[in-house]
């Protein structure tokens, strides 16, 4: 019990990425076991929020980042995703313009500084409003698979269950990438030194 207690708590930075009104924040309470709300105001700039998840007898802390989806915040979101692990990018299943723009821009704006080990997550939200949607599932999985991303259709009002199963497989997913990652080869540049020394002393 001590020993687990005791136990370093790894963090993981997950972050929302998708244009306004798409449901970044309503999925981020779902995950975090909150009330949906319809009028929620929209996010300016950028808040996250820690969720405990433990995994293989081992606790992370899982910083869950809601981002604005507003043009006019676009320009400073590269702040916020800098130096993240997972990457869910979010669209509205009944707003084809929101599909669109994660194609257009969103996931090429983010691979211009991403790091080798990181994760994407595409998520097709709203699924509830089943009689208005526009972007079909063929669509969404294609998009997913051409980008390397895991996909999951989804309502934060109907479906938290089956949202938060698929967060913590995109978390799964990697931490298996960073237990399998090849360590770098540390070379010890004084013991190099010191042998070309006795080398030059000896001729």
């Amino acid at each position: 019990m001590e020993k687990e207690k005791n136990q370093k708590k790894d963090s993981i930075k997950v972050i929302f990425l998708g244009n306004e009104t798409v449901g970044k924040t309503a999925l981020i309470n779902a995950y975090n076991d909150k009330n949906f709300t319809i009028n929620s105001m929209s996010t300016i700039g950028a808040e996250f929020i820690y969720k405990k998840l433990k995994i293989d007898e081992k606790e992370y802390n899982i910083q869950l980042w809601d981002t604005a989806g507003q043009e006019k915040f676009r320009a400073v979101a590269k702040i916020y995703f800098k130096g993240s692990d997972i990457v869910i990018f979010v669209y509205d299943v009944t707003n084809q313009k929101t599909f669109n723009d994660l194609g257009e821009f969103w996931i090429g704006y983010v691979k211009e500084c991403i790091k080798d080990d990181i994760v994407f997550g595409i998520a097709a939200n709203k699924m509830d409003l089943f009689d208005s949607i526009k972007v079909e599932k063929e669509i969404g999985q294609k998009l997913a698979a051409d980008n390397g991303a895991l996909f999951c259709e989804t309502s934060a009002k109907e479906d938290s269950q089956g949202f938060k199963r698929f967060v913590d497989k995109l978390v799964r997913e990697y931490i298996s990438k960073k237990k399998n990652k090849p360590k770098e080869q540390n070379i010890n540049l004084n013991k190099n030194v010191v042998k070309k020394k006795k080398e030059k002393n000896c001729c």
